[in-house]
C-alpha cells in the first residue's frame, strides 16, 4: 500500500530534524498536505494546518490544557526544543486524529526544514527524454532524436571534466516559479547507455567526481542533423527558447556533422551563454563596431 502524505513527508524529515512519531494518525488519502504557507508557530486568529509549538506556546496553552489549538484540528502538530508533550496534546492527538511529532531542534529551524521538503514533494514534475550534465558549472540539457549522439557527446563531455546527472530521462521539478531542476531517476543514477558500448557506470568509471544528484536547468543544446537543420544565421546562430512547466529555457540548435568537435561546440555555448546572462552579446558587439568604423570612429 502506497504510504499517506504525512508518511512521505515523515520519511523524507526524519534524519533531517530528528523526529519522532508521538501519537495520532491521520486518514490516507490523497492531496491531505495544504499547499502554500501551511506552517507556522501556533496562531489563535490565523491557524495553520501544520502547526509548531515551542516552550513559550505550550505554556501557553497550558492554560485551557490546549483547546484553543485542538479547537482549530490542525492536520499536524510538532513539538520543538525536545520538549515532552504533555498528556493533554497525546489524548487531543490520539482522539481527533492529528499527527504529533516531536524534534530537538527549535521552532524557526523546523520550519525552514518542513517548508523546503513540501516544496519538493508538492511541486510540477515532467519527465524529458534527453541527457542533463553540469557542464562549467550550470545545468545544460542535451536534447535531440534518437541516434543522433546525445551519449556519445556526453561521454566526451566527461573525459573533458564535465559531470553527469541523467542519462535517457530527466525528471524536472518547479522548485521557484522562474526555476526547475533536474534530477536523475533512481533506477538510472550514475548510468550512461552508448551505442557500441552498452551500458556504463560513470561514477565506477571516472569516480564520484563524475556525477552530480541535481542542478537546476540553464540551458538546452538541441542537437540536429545537419542536413535537416538548416541554414542558421551567421551572425547570431540558431537560438530561441521552450517552456517547460512555465518556466522559459534558453535553447541552442546544433547541427550535427562529421569532423565537427561537439564538446567543444557545447562549451563555447555555455560560455557564451554566461556572458549573455551578465549581459554581454557578441554578435550585438560586433555590429556595433562595424557601424562605429563606418562612421569614422574608432572601435
Amino acid at each position: 500500500m502506497e504510504d499517506s502524505p504525512f508518511e512521505k513527508l515523515y520519511q523524507a524529515l526524519s534524519r533531517r530534524i530528528e523526529l519522532k512519531w508521538l501519537a495520532g494518525h491521520p486518514p490516507k488519502g490523497p492531496a491531505i498536505l495544504p499547499k502554500g504557507p501551511s506552517i507556522g508557530l501556533f496562531n489563535p486568529i490565523h491557524p495553520h494546518p501544520i502547526q509548531i509549538l515551542d516552550k513559550p506556546i505550550l505554556d501557553y496553552l497550558e492554560r485551557d490544557e490546549g483547546a484553543g489549538l485542538l479547537e482549530q484540528n490542525p492536520l499536524l502538530v510538532v513539538v520543538a526544543d525536545g520538549l515532552q508533550a504533555p498528556s493533554w496534546l497525546r489524548r487531543g492527538a490520539e482522539g481527533q486524529g492529528i499527527a504529533l511529532w516531536s524534534s530537538p531542534l527549535p521552532s524557526h529551524q523546523i520550519i525552514d526544514e518542513m517548508r523546503h521538503v513540501l516544496t519538493y514533494q508538492q511541486a510540477e514534475t515532467l519527465t524529458i527524454p534527453g541527457v542533463f550534465m553540469e557542464v562549467m558549472g550550470i545545468g545544460v540539457l542535451l536534447t535531440g532524436q534518437s541516434g543522433v549522439g546525445k551519449s556519445e557527446l556526453a561521454l566526451e563531455l566527461i573525459n573533458r571534466g564535465q559531470r553527469l546527472i541523467a542519462d535517457d530521462a530527466t525528471e524536472l521539478i518547479r522548485v521557484f516559479p522562474d526555476t526547475l531542476e533536474g534530477r536523475c531517476p533512481p533506477l538510472l543514477k550514475d548510468f550512461l547507455e552508448v551505442r557500441g558500448l552498452g551500458v556504463l557506470n560513470i561514477r565506477a568509471m571516472f569516480g564520484d567526481n563524475a556525477v552530480k544528484p541535481r542542478k537546476y536547468l540553464s540551458l538546452i543544446v538541441h542537437l540536429l542533423p545537419v542536413e535537416t537543420s538548416g541554414e542558421p544565421d551567421r551572425l547570431k546562430g540558431s537560438r530561441h527558447h521552450r517552456t517547460l512547466l512555465g518556466v522559459r529555457i534558453p535553447v541552442v540548435n546544433l547541427p550535427v556533422a562529421p569532423g565537427r568537435n561537439l564538446a567543444v561546440l557545447v562549451e563555447g555555448a555555455v560560455r557564451d551563454h554566461l556572458l549573455r546572462m551578465k549581459g554581454y552579446d557578441a554578435a550585438e558587439d560586433f555590429i556595433l563596431r562595424q557601424e562605429r568604423h563606418l562612421q569614422g570612429r574608432s572601435p
